[in-house]
């Protein structure tokens, strides 16, 4: 069970970076009728890497969006191991334990931090440039639906030299989507097995083709941060 559940909650998170990567891939684009160029992006891989200023700043493009009734409202950031690893060099990272006292988890600024290197590295070397996204609270919607089969056993006996092998099928449905955005489907590549494709690949939800921001940008809770390597 607790490998079922590991597997799924690193497709939700691969799921989650790449539409996250497509609203930055839209933004970075020419400005059109639905963005601002750059408008939720601060880039300052040509001359630091990880810092609080540049932090500051990007979260500064949310605007009012950043605030609540209480003050401002925070939520996560995603960033590849490297940017950790520079953030905690400077001694930026605090380590809070849950409310039962179990567990550890850092938080950067009250944001909670998470570390995962299937983040974007663009370029090589001294060169690379780090994007790291910066989650407001309710950025992202979720909806979970009920599969016909869940979870099903298949065993097949002729296989394994005679001795047989089993199959174990568990499927998902959800939907991850992010606040203020409309997912138009004009590039479908689905998962390469199906006759039609039908849902969005992870490549599909990355393809700024496939997003036009419907709300102005202070509504939309979803900052990026693009860092270098620095010094």
């Amino acid at each position: 069970a607790s490998r079922l559940d590991n597997f799924w909650q690193r497709q939700a998170q691969r799921r989650l970076i790449a539409t996250a990567l497509g609203l930055y891939n839209d933004n970075v684009a020419a400005t059109d009728a639905y963005h601002e160029q750059n408008d939720m992006v601060v880039d300052v891989s040509a001359t630091s890497g990880f810092d609080a200023g540049a932090f500051i700043d990007a979260t500064q493009t949310m605007g009012d969006a950043l605030m609540g009734n209480g003050g401002e409202v925070l939520g996560a950031i995603a960033m590849h191991s490297f940017v950790y690893a520079q953030a905690r060099k400077a001694q930026l990272i605090d380590f809070i334990r849950d409310a039962e006292n179990n567990t550890m988890f850092a938080t950067y600024q009250g944001y909670r931090v998470i570390v995962d290197d299937s983040m974007t590295v663009v370029g090589q070397g001294a060169q690379r440039k780090f994007i790291s996204i910066i989650f407001g609270r309710g950025a992202i919607g979720y909806g979970e639906g009920s599969p016909e089969t869940p979870l099903a056993y298949e065993r097949e006996e002729s296989r394994g030299n005679g001795g047989g092998v089993e199959t174990l099928w568990t499927r998902k449905t959800w939907l991850l989507h992010p606040f203020g955005y409309s997912f138009t489907s004009a590039v479908i590549t689905g998962n390469g097995t199906e006759t039609i494709a039908r849902s969005a690949s992870w490549q599909d939800l990355a393809n700024a083709a496939n997003w036009n921001r419907v709300v102005d940008r202070k509504h939309v809770p979803i900052a990026f941060l693009v860092t270098g390597v620095g010094a």
